[in-house]
This record gives structure tokens, sequence and C-alpha cells, in this order.
């Protein structure tokens, strides 16, 4: 969570880029979950298409896994 002042902020971008992380120093104070969001959009498709869409948890951590390369 980012905080502005004693406002919680989500969503932070950079021009059209969305920031995901953000470091003070070398310590991480924010980190999104974008695995969660990309997730939820592939669900999305795979119903719209009539599948079934399983094991969300090892598919949010793949996600995140590869956005953290």
């Amino acid at each position: 969570m980012i905080k502005l002042g004693t406002s919680e902020i989500s969503k932070v971008y950079f021009g059209a880029n969305e920031i995901t992380k953000a470091y003070l120093g070398s310590t991480e104070v924010y980190s999104s979950d974008a695995g969660a969001a990309l997730a939820l959009a592939y669900k999305t498709r795979v119903e719209a298409d009539g599948g079934t869409y399983e094991n969300n948890t090892c598919v949010v951590a793949a996600l995140n896994n590869l956005n953290d390369i």
C-alpha cells in the first residue's frame, strides 16, 4: 500500500506504465500484486470462451514470478 498523507493510493502510473514496485534504498517499500490482476483478466477470457479456470493460487504465483524477472 502506498499512502499520500493519510490517504491510500493505488494504481500509480509513470506515464502509461503502472508502478508495481518501489524501493527506498535497497528496501522494497511497495509491491502491487500484478499476478492477481493478470490472473483475473485471464480467468475472464477463459470463462467467456466457455472454458474452466482452475488453480488460481498457482496461476497468480507463476505470474508474480514472471513479473519479478
